[in-house]
């Protein structure tokens, strides 16, 4: 069983049923949650999708439930839905009196409050180069070359530049081999689409209109106004 994070955690049972390991952890909010599925996902090579969630909940804080990018959720059969099992959900249980009278993890100086079922069993390899191409890029990824266009760099520059860092790190078959560390350049494309219509508005408004309009904004920040050094794609 692969762990993730720095929380305070035990191992409550181990595949006892289905296949399923049954951690608890310290979380106290969703964002707790969604820090830790992060670090699964890059430790086990794995790429989730949202099977289910409880809004709102008023008896505990956090519900949801995602399944492993290759089950047949909202998909058809094919080679990527492999109907894979795996799964992870997570609940965060809320400390009150009558919660820690039924569950003693809860009772604990550091509480235990959060119930991850973990179903680790995949049908599929996880670590071989088509496994990697399939990974979804992570927030990390996406936040890095939003920096490089940031930085006045286009699309194919802002690529082989993250390429390149890539290639000169130890790991670097696997990381190039990862849509989660090196997405295909159809998503970069896409971001950088999104990313120029937040800064320069919709495709209806120039770019020089834009920065017009902005003018004072950015010289409160202090920010040197220039014109953009790349083409506008569309």
């Amino acid at each position: 069983m692969a762990c993730a994070g720095d929380e305070p955690f035990e191992l409550v049972s181990k595949g006892s049923v289905d296949n399923v390991d049954e951690l608890r952890v310290a979380f106290e909010t969703d964002g707790d949650a969604y820090a830790w599925l992060t670090q699964y996902s890059e430790a086990t090579n794995t790429s989730w999708i949202v099977d289910w969630e409880i809004p709102n909940p008023t008896r505990f804080v956090f519900h949801k439930k995602w399944r492993c990018q290759h089950s047949s959720l909202n998909k058809t059969a094919g080679k990527h839905s492999t109907n894979c099992p795996a799964f992870v959900d997570i609940k965060i249980k809320k400390v009150t009196k009558a919660t820690k009278r039924n569950d003693p993890f809860l009772n604990r100086p550091v509480p235990l409050t959060a119930l991850i079922k973990l179903h680790e069993v995949h049908n599929h390899v996880l670590d071989c180069a088509d496994g990697l191409r399939l990974l979804k890029p992570t927030s990390d990824t996406r936040a890095a070359f939003f920096r490089y266009f940031e930085n006045d760099m286009t699309p194919a520059v802002a690529i082989a530049h993250h390429k390149e860092k890539l290639a000169s790190q130890e790991e670097r078959d696997t990381l190039l081999a990862s849509s989660a560390v090196n997405p295909p350049a159809s998503t970069v494309y896409h971001w950088f689409r999104g990313w120029r219509r937040g800064q320069y508005g919709s495709e209806g408004e120039s770019p020089l209109s834009k920065l017009n309009r902005r003018a004072p904004e950015y010289l409160e920040r202090g920010k040197l106004l220039c014109a953009p050094a790349y083409s506008f794609y569309r």
